[in-house]
């Protein structure tokens, strides 16, 4: 009987140390007590790689050090676990690179604004050792703010286990492992708030960003006594990934417990909102919910980000004026011309509608006009293509010249991430007619494009406006009837379950038995590559009313044939070789792709078509002249045939005039081949923003020249092409900035020239090749203090050459040059 009341005493005792203990789930932090630490930050910015050309990678960055204190000031008294922190941050000092620091490559302090910023003070409300709410003064600037923000993730600390958790890196999935008795490890994964606020360019060619994040915590008696935490997030763009070239961001963050007492005045309330109110009314000051999390996807992008807050922005005119010789004519398909595109298609994005047409309407701007009008689409905002049509005059009148207007549009349907009005807008234009059959079918085409792009994305809204948009187009009659295969096309290279169930409901129609039998195959090549548009046809074609003879057999001569010719291990290249027939089962259309997939995407890289409209009788939708067109398609992207010539009679005037002998450029322009974005919260309360920005620029161009008297032609292609790639990354405050920025540059040139000769028997010789080439990197490094005369800068150069080359065709083709050239 003593034995059993002893262990009742026991227990007794347990139960009630156990509800009087601190609760370990907020790292141990108790009722009334202020706990003081030492607090260090630091941020470094430097190229992914540890070493380059056998020196050291010296990095820029700072670091900024405080004294912070916690106080427990309310606590639930039925929940121990739900407390109200007290947190401030005083004393902040900023410490700079600098070449004469103690060691190489060490830190000094500098003065700075942060100098003159107050104690930064906010409450914590936290629950099950997690941050729930954060309050802070009225009108205190979240810069500041973000000063005590950085502590949210050092400061909670829970038990063992997987958990949802948000603090100044947004809301990620955290896991907390033990190391040890008094040892803790905090892994963060897939933050939301770290997303791209866009991302576009080539499906295959993408950039990759990997993100690091750790925190170690060291507990004393269940309290915590030291918090390291240490992220790391790398930007490698996909031209670069196979050299390892990059950039990197590195964020460390220390909190050392340096002393404890009970002077923090507990608040009596049995809820945090009595809590509050009673804090407000003691001290005079009205407390705000502030989000926790550091930066929201929903906040308006920062339209000045193209260039250094810390100084003016330039104008839009100043800088057009600024890069014009990059940007005339002659320039186009040079480096000038590539790398204006990427400085000032970020302005452009961050201009009015007013700022834009000033510049479109300046007189001394008509020698740039056609390279603006190719930004303005790069830019693929609705306040750029709201200025674009008033500066051009929209809808174009009868005899207006077409060029201005398709090099914009053309520019425009390259874009990767076109928002909704933007896409509305164009479709309504498609629907107006328009004096120029040409422009007309330009407009379509690039309606379908930026449809495609944006029936990519994932939403209630893209899906509703893809559908409306697929369902007019292939029903539409007025229509031309390649155009709309062609914008069907689009569509399935970036299918939706629900696609399969539109395309097949339009193979009823028995009087567009060739239209139909090329949808046909098309949707069932596009099924065999994407697993959810095979499984949603499947289930369709269970339903007698579509699974039947008069959709499934057509009886026709289109054919579409998709065939893989090398593959290995993710990667694979292929063609694809498409047959249209018209009604009179006359040829229409052929067309040949070369293509690129990796990972379930795939990249068109060209495609060629046409040439084929003198053979058979033309259909009743067609034109009432024949057509010979050169069907042109760039980086996914189908552009508007250009038509060619008519008959054999305007062929042959063309030949007598000499016009073929001059060259002509069938396709030329300044396009993006990679456009992305990024906001990545750090938990130490800043922003690491990545951007990666690439154009080219490029003429492809061609002449003939034909001479009957001496029975010889010669046919001559000229492509010349300049692409630029510019990774920036900056972690930029009000008091201190430090940014790094890699630019790759290259510039090519591939001819391809074939002699025909006819005085003594037929021969042709062709000859294709390549000028040498030169890949140029340069990455600067930069941090500066505003208000003062501190810039450090860093730069590192390199270059890469490849020597030209001439392609053998074949042995017959290389015997039949040297018998015509020697």
């Amino acid at each position: 009987m003593d034995r059993h009341l002893f262990l009742v005493v026991v227990l007794f005792a347990v139960f009630e140390i156990h509800c009087q203990a601190p609760t370990a789930a907020a790292g141990g932090l108790e009722l009334g007590v202020t706990y003081s630490f030492h607090y260090n930050t630091t941020v470094l910015l430097s190229e992914l790689r540890p070493r380059a050309a056998g020196r050291d990678v010296r990095d820029v960055g700072y670091q900024i050090l405080a004294e912070a204190q916690c106080a427990v000031i309310w606590q639930h008294p039925a929940d121990h676990r739900q407390q109200l922190l007290r947190i401030t941050v005083s004393s902040p000092q900023l410490l700079v690179r600098s070449r004469r620091a103690p060691q190489p490559d060490g830190f000094v302090a500098h003065s700075s604004r942060l100098d003159d910023i107050p104690p930064v003070e906010v409450l914590l409300l936290t629950a099950e050792g997690a941050a729930k709410q954060l309050y802070a003064p009225e009108g205190r600037a979240e810069e500041e703010v973000g000063l005590a923000r950085g502590l949210l993730g050092l400061i909670t600390v829970r038990a063992e286990g997987k958990y949802r958790e948000t603090d100044a890196s947004g809301e990620c999935d955290v896991t907390y492992v033990s190391e040890g008795a008094q040892r803790l490890l905090k892994t963060k994964e897939r933050c939301s708030e770290a997303a791209p606020i866009y991302t576009a360019g080539h499906p295959v060619l993408d950039v990759s960003v990997t993100s690091e994040r750790v925190t170690r915590y060291s507990l004393s008696a269940g309290q915590l006594e030291t918090v390291t935490s240490e992220e790391r997030h790398g930007v490698t763009p996909a031209v670069s990934a196979r050299d390892g070239h990059g950039t990197t961001v590195t964020a460390v963050q220390t909190l050392q417990l340096s002393g404890r007492s009970r002077s923090a005045p507990a608040v009596s309330a049995v809820s945090a909102q009595e809590a509050l109110l009673r804090l407000t009314d003691s001290a005079a000051l009205g407390w705000t919910p502030r989000e926790t999390r550091l930066w929201s996807r929903s906040a308006p992008a920062d339209g000045a980000r193209h260039c250094d807050r810390d100084a003016a922005c330039p104008e839009l005119s100043d800088l057009v004026s600024r890069l014009r010789s990059g940007l005339t004519e002659s320039i186009v398909s040079t480096l000038p011309a590539a790398t204006g595109a990427v400085t000032l298609v970020p302005a452009l994005r961050a201009a009015t509608e007013t700022q834009v047409l000033e510049v479109l309407r300046d007189k001394r701007n008509a020698d740039i006009r056609l390279s603006l009008l190719d930004l303005c689409g790069a830019a693929h905002t609705l306040p750029v293509h709201s200025a674009v049509k008033k500066a051009l005059g929209w809808p174009p009148r009868s005899g207006d010249d077409i060029q201005p207007y398709e090099r914009y549009l053309v520019a425009l349907s390259t874009g990767g991430h076109p928002d909704s009005p933007l896409v509305k807008a164009l479709l309504s234009e498609s629907r107006q007619k328009l004096p120029s059959p040409e422009l007309h079918e330009t407009v379509l085409l690039t309606a379908a494009a930026l449809a495609s792009s944006l029936c990519s994305q994932t939403g209630g809204t893209a899906d509703q406006l893809c559908t409306e948009f697929a369902a007019e187009l292939l029903t539409q009659v007025e229509y031309d009837v390649t155009s709309r295969l062609l914008s069907a096309d689009l569509l399935l290279r970036s299918p939706r379950p629900s696609d399969a169930g539109l395309l097949l409901s339009r193979l009823e129609d028995r009087s567009a038995a060739e239209e139909s039998s090329y949808l046909l195959q098309r949707l069932r090549a596009a099924a065999a590559r994407h697993e959810p548009l095979r499984r949603a046809l499947g289930q369709l074609l269970s339903d007698s009313r579509l699974a039947n003879y008069d959709i499934l057999a057509q009886g026709a001569l289109s054919a579409a044939l998709e065939r893989e010719l090398w593959s290995a291990g993710g990667a694979a290249a292929g063609f694809t070789s498409l047959l249209e027939a018209g009604r009179s089962r006359a040829l229409r259309r052929s067309e040949f792709t070369a293509r690129l997939e990796a990972e379930g995407r795939r990249l068109d890289m060209l495609q060629a078509a046409g040439l084929s409209s003198l053979v058979g009788s033309p259909d009743p939708d067609d034109a009432a002249d024949a057509r010979a067109r050169l069907q042109l398609g760039l980086l996914g992207r189908q552009l508007r045939p250009r038509r060619l010539f008519g008959s054999q009679t305007e062929l042959m005037g063309l030949l007598w005039s000499g016009a073929g002998s001059e060259t002509t450029s069938a396709l030329r322009g300044t396009v993006l081949l990679q456009d992305h974005d990024q906001a990545v919260p750090l938990q130490n309360g800043l922003t690491a923003h990545l951007t990666v920005l690439a154009a080219t620029s490029f003429d492809l161009a061609g002449r003939v020249e034909v001479s009957l008297w001496n029975r010889a032609a010669q046919a001559e292609m000229n492509n010349r092409a300049a692409v630029v790639l510019r990774a920036l990354s900056t972690v930029h405050t009000p008091y201190v900035r430090a940014r790094i920025e890699s630019t790759q540059a290259l510039e090519a040139n591939m001819a391809a020239d074939t002699d025909m000769q006819f005085s003594d028997g037929p021969k042709t010789c062709a000859r294709i090749g390549h000028r040498p080439l030169v890949l140029r990197e340069v990455v600067r490094k930069q941090e500066r203090v505003p208000g003062s005369r501190h810039r450090l800068r860093r730069v590192r150069r390199r270059s890469r050459s490849s020597g030209g080359a001439t392609f053998n065709l074949n042995q017959r083709n290389a015997d039949t040059c040297r018998a015509m050239f020697g």
